[in-house]
């Protein structure tokens, strides 16, 4: 259904205008006042490539189309054992709804299976309905909530905190002694 592809300098070119729509055009959601935007191209480049080799577009398997954007940053761990991290992603709304939470489990199990994550964190803002949608359907729990952690659009603005554990992973999906596998 969908494929993740890591952005590199190789197929950078080839994504950037995809990606760069796509952010600007939900920047509200994925953004606070502290980024400095005024020079997009230059934000964008540098934002992707901080977060390189963990910056993933998908692609629609059947038709080869952009459909978005995941990444993860903040981790805790190490180089060598990677605990923990944190995930955003951002989708083409066309591709909202079935698409887009195969995605989001196929994304989460190569986190765990592949990655060997032993948690995945998310912080939204809470208007931001669908991605809660998202990871509740994926046995994501609210930890918490920030108040007024950030500011956005010139206000105070609270941030709800999501976590899964590999633990709740597997159980969700009957994972016995091995690693989960689609």
């Amino acid at each position: 259904m969908c494929e993740f592809v890591s952005v590199s300098p190789n197929n950078f070119n080839k994504y950037f205008s995809n990606v760069a729509f796509l952010f600007l055009r939900y920047i509200q959601y994925l953004i606070d006042d502290f980024q400095d935007t005024k020079n997009t191209y230059s934000f964008l480049y540098n934002f992707i490539k901080s977060r390189a080799p963990f910056f993933w577009v998908i692609v629609d398997k059947y038709s080869g189309d952009f459909a978005g954007f995941v990444f993860l940053d903040n981790f805790t761990g190490s180089r060598e054992i990677l605990h923990s991290a944190e995930v955003t992603g951002c989708i083409e709304r066309k591709y909202w709804g079935q698409f887009s939470a195969k995605c989001a489990d196929e994304f989460f199990n190569y986190c765990f299976s592949i990655l060997n994550l032993n948690k995945i964190k998310a912080q939204i803002y809470p208007q931001n309905l669908y991605v809660r949608g998202i990871l509740i359907k994926n046995g994501f729990s609210k930890e918490g909530l920030l108040k007024a952690e950030t500011i956005r659009k010139g206000k105070l603005q609270d941030i709800e905190v999501y976590g899964l554990t590999r633990t709740i992973w597997n159980d969700k999906h009957n994972v016995k002694g091995k690693i989960y596998e689609n």
